[in-house]
């Protein structure tokens, strides 16, 4: 079974951090396997283009999920951008907001590093949708929205009992534990 794990996170990451960010995705996407993982994310710049880059180094699709209504708009907005690694891109013609959510759905998984307002508002979907949520905490050095959900979410109740939240600081733990989260969920499903 094809597991889909979307990346979010931050758009504009200071130079100086852009090493730091890497180690971590890398990280994170090491233990995938190129057979039962896919990954998605938004066609925009810094987490999602590193993300794309070093997914399909390892062998990973990768598929971009534009907020433009067709591929030739998505060229014309972000052609200098936007990294040859996508397998496919799908365009939502929904805006940035519109295609957070079809991000989010399309996953059983969501990977968040560091972001801002529209990181948040994908993290909020997911809590809803009772998404797998792999926060990769102590990244403010490029974004305060994964560590702020990761301080605020107990304080909500759960809409979903599905949901389950990792804020294990070791980003290769962290991984390894929301791939086998993704296997158990797979078997569940294959047992009813």
């Amino acid at each position: 079974m094809l597991h889909n794990i979307a990346f979010i996170g931050s758009s504009s990451v200071p130079q100086d951090s852009i090493t730091k960010m890497c180690d971590i995705i890398h990280d994170v996407i090491l233990p995938m396997d190129p057979v039962k993982h896919c990954v998605l994310v938004g066609t925009g710049n810094d987490v999602s283009y590193y993300v794309s880059d070093i997914a399909s180094q390892h062998g990973i699709s990768v598929i971009g999920i534009s907020p433009y209504s067709n591929i030739q708009e998505h060229w014309e907005h972000q052609s200098a951008e936007t990294p040859l690694q996508y397998k496919h891109i799908i365009c939502t013609g929904y805006g940035f907001k519109g295609r957070n959510v079809t991000l989010v759905r399309s996953a059983e998984a969501v990977v968040s590093i560091g972001g801002s307002m529209g990181t948040l508002n994908e993290l909020t979907i997911a809590y809803d949708e009772g998404k797998i949520i792999n926060l990769r905490v102590n990244t403010s050095f490029i974004g305060h929205a994964t560590d702020t959900f990761a301080a605020i979410y107990t304080k909500f109740q759960m809409k979903s009992s599905n949901t389950k939240i990792i804020a294990e600081p070791n980003h290769k733990i962290a991984s390894h534990k929301m791939l086998d989260m993704l296997k158990s969920r797979s078997q569940d499903l294959s047992l009813q």
